[in-house]
């Protein structure tokens, strides 16, 4: 069995991910947008942006696959989770949150904590919720 995340976006996916690939070293960068899977839809109920949203995108991130979807406006994504990163530097953690943390929401500044020497909680502009952490 493979675990792995499935990001979900409110129309801005591709942006996302786009940002991920590069802060991540991200590859194997797939995209298929509901515009070309209509036939599989009711593409008469779907405006051009819906049809040009990610119905699902997949990219490989240091031997994980994560999966990245737009979501239809009638569902609402849940955020009760976040994504948690172990990076082995100081310096890491600190380029992964320079990238993020345009217009994010910082829930707990950059700083130590008792279990990591360089920890922060926040949300980015996407809607992700993000902990990143130093394991030196």
């Amino acid at each position: 069995m493979v675990v792995g995340p499935h990001v979900m976006f409110n129309g801005n996916c591709e942006e996302a991910m786009k940002i991920y690939k590069d802060l991540f070293n991200g590859s194997d960068l797939k995209m298929v947008k509901y515009k070309d899977v209509e036939s599989r839809f009711d593409s008469a109920s779907m405006n051009d942006k819906e049809k040009n949203m990610v119905l699902i995108g997949e990219m490989i991130i240091n031997n994980t696959t994560f999966l990245f979807s737009d979501i239809p406006e009638n569902y609402a994504p849940g955020n009760n989770m976040a994504l948690a990163i172990k990076l082995k530097t100081k310096e890491e953690v600190n380029y992964i949150f320079d990238g993020l943390n345009e217009e994010a929401t910082v829930h707990i500044d950059l700083g130590p904590t008792f279990f990591s020497s360089l920890y922060v909680l926040f949300t980015d502009k996407f809607g992700i919720n993000w902990e990143l952490m130093c394991s030196e």
